[in-house]
């Protein structure tokens, strides 16, 4: 059943607690920030692509605020979802030494694997990041996180970045409560199923670069379009963004926006009307699933999609409920 039919609003503002995306390649959002902007259209002249400037989403799934940019706040996920994915807050303490530094996080469980990535910037020892939907009930759930030192988006331990983790749960509400964690910069090195978690050679938390390219167009030229990539288990989204059609071709990167070895479901809609918002009446959509991408090191997935105007998803998602800032995943 498809909850929250009725999910739409204006552009997403930023939520609280980080920044809001900056514009270019590394356009990430912040905690519930809005989709980054996008990237300059090609000239026509070499017939290039803009490449949209997506970025990986903070705050979990997209963070707070309607239309495109996040989570639409009148969303209501189906009483199934709710029971199984509660919603985590974290809240960072004694992160001192890494005052104005990104911090990047990811959430992952035994049976769903990656159900949350977020960043934000520590600001007077501290942050807070929410995570919607981003703990399995009744579950021991990894936490990791690492302090991005030299601010290239990587771990790499011998460039200065720090890293750290703590287990979750199990937690098992009475009623559909958060599960609030707190956790400190303990430099936890030790995390189970990673051999080598931060030596640049392979994905933090096994988070690739991913890469959408796409064609054929044409009869959108010059319009806006606007993408967002998530898991099917609790519909995290883990890159979202925003660009234009030029000479009928377009292209999205999105840092850490992939799950290696995982499928992951790809929307976006063609902005026909202009305003931000995804119409199922006047604008075009579209829908897309990935491989299950298992490169032996740090490679993006590179993916290529064309104008298929699917309205819904695999599962039975409306495409623009999703993009509008529903995070539903029958």
């Amino acid at each position: 059943m498809l909850a929250g039919a009725d999910c739409s609003g204006s552009p997403g503002a930023s939520g609280d607690g980080g920044s809001a995306g900056a514009s270019g390649s590394a356009g990430a959002a912040g905690i519930g920030g809005g989709a980054g902007s996008g990237g300059a259209a090609g000239d026509g002249r070499a017939g290039a692509a803009g490449t949209g400037s997506g970025g990986a989403v903070g705050g979990g799934t997209g963070g707070g605020g309607t239309g495109a940019g996040g989570i639409n706040p009148s969303c209501i996920r189906s009483d199934a979802q709710l029971h199984k994915f509660l919603n985590l807050d974290v809240r960072g303490e004694s992160f001192a030494d890494h005052n104005g530094e990104t911090l990047y996080l990811i959430t992952r469980s035994g049976s769903s694997g990656i159900i949350g990535t977020g960043k934000t910037l520590v600001s007077a020892g501290g942050f807070a990041v929410h995570f919607e939907g981003g703990y399995e009930r009744n579950t021991s759930q990894q936490l990791l996180w690492f302090a991005d030192a030299d601010g290239d988006g990587n771990c790499n331990l011998s460039k200065g970045d720090h890293i750290g983790y703590v287990s979750l749960g199990p937690f098992d509400p009475v009623a559909n409560d958060a599960l609030i964690a707190t956790i400190a910069d303990n430099h936890v090195m030790d995390i189970p199923g990673e051999t080598s978690p931060c030596s640049g050679a392979r994905p933090f938390g096994d988070m690739l670069d991913m890469n959408v390219s796409a064609s054929g167009f044409q009869a959108h030229e010059g319009s806006s379009v606007y993408m967002l990539t998530r898991t099917f288990q609790n519909g995290a989204v883990f890159g979202r963004g925003q660009t234009a059609v030029a000479s009928g071709r377009f292209a999205f990167n999105f840092p850490r926006g992939f799950a290696r070895q995982a499928y992951q479901e790809v929307f976006w809609f063609v902005d026909l009307d202009g305003d931000g918002l995804c119409t199922t009446t006047s604008d075009h959509l579209g829908y897309a699933v990935t491989a299950a991408f298992s490169p032996t090191g740090n490679q993006p997935l590179d993916m290529t999609i064309t104008d298929n105007h699917a309205g819904t998803s695999a599962r039975g998602a409306d495409v623009c409920i999703v993009m509008n800032g529903c995070p539903i995943a029958p």
